[in-house]
């Protein structure tokens, strides 16, 4: 019975997923865009509090667009998809739905193996229709994919070929076309340190929207805009979402002051980049650092960019 179970359900995603096959359109999307990335166990209500004053009214925009979580969707050994949304997750979408908030499935890169990561990619039927179902089941508005492929389940150093990155693409494709047609958009989280996902213009056309971790950091801003300028020009900009790292290593380095986080936000609002990826959202007094809210600001109230 329970492999019968198995069988039909699996028949089931399947059918789902030939339905989506091919109807990547895109999806509407706020623009100028703020998404955070926050794990949901982390004491939600704590995040609730936190973004509380930052959320939109009639006279200010949110600071806020939506919010990225981990969940409990993984890739298993075997390369298939662990999607069981946790308890914390169910709880969490439904306050942020209530102020206005998206909120988006991230699948984590718990599994960093690459052997791991060629068998979900090769299978674009199945697996698409397991995410497309965890995001309707939470009524996530966004899928996010953050799988960075190293050797040995993460023990190993970056790893992959451009054969991968094809591989990769193809499969973001499949994913993004059973999405789509639900209204649930799809991203991907990139960095040239990984031979993969480095490799912006090759995913670009296979989501809706490509972040870039590698604007996490830099220790001086020629660092910064040397990362942040390879990837604006590999990227369509209407596709581009640059990442800020707004947590603080106690090192006092440029990317973690208040000049610094004003600096990069000047410049995607000047460039019309569409998106700012923040990581990360965690309680209060920890982060993000306080110079962060007033650095969005004039970004978030700034005209619809591309």
């Amino acid at each position: 019975m329970a492999s019968d179970r198995g069988a039909s359900r699996a028949v089931m995603i399947a059918a789902l997923a030939a339905c989506g096959a091919g109807a990547a359109s895109g999806v509407p999307w706020p623009s100028p865009a703020v998404s955070w990335w926050y794990a949901a166990d982390n004491n939600w209500p704590a995040l609730m509090t936190q973004i509380a004053p930052y959320l939109g009214n009639a006279t200010s925009p949110s600071l806020v667009t939506s919010v990225m979580t981990y969940c409990g969707l993984t890739v298993a050994d075997n390369g298939t998809i662990i999607a069981s949304v946790s308890a914390a997750c169910g709880a969490l979408f439904p306050a942020l739905a209530r102020v206005g908030v998206r909120a988006e499935l991230a699948l984590d890169s718990g599994n960093c193996s690459i052997a791991a990561y060629r068998a979900l990619w090769s299978d674009v039927t199945v697996s698409p229709g397991v995410l497309l179902a965890a995001a309707l089941s939470s009524n996530a508005s966004g899928v996010n994919i953050d799988l960075e492929p190293q050797a040995d389940n993460c023990q190993g150093q970056p790893t992959g070929t451009t054969a991968d990155a094809a591989l990769f693409a193809t499969w973001l494709g499949a994913v993004r076309g059973v999405l789509n047609p639900h209204g649930i958009r799809l991203t991907v989280d990139t960095a040239t340190w990984s031979p993969v996902i480095g490799q912006y213009a090759a995913l670009a056309p296979s989501v809706d929207r490509v972040l870039t971790m590698e604007t996490y950091n830099g220790d001086s801003e020629a660092q910064w805009l040397a990362w942040y300028d390879a990837f604006i020009g590999a990227v369509p900009r209407a596709s581009a979402g640059v990442g800020l790292g707004a947590w603080s290593d106690g090192g006092g380095a440029w990317w973690e002051t208040a000049a610094g986080a004003a600096a990069k936000v000047a410049r995607a609002a000047a460039d019309g980049v569409p998106e700012l990826g923040v990581f990360r959202l965690l309680p209060p007094a920890q982060y993000p650092l306080p110079f962060w809210w007033p650095a969005l600001a004039p970004y978030a109230s700034s005209a619809a960019l591309v």
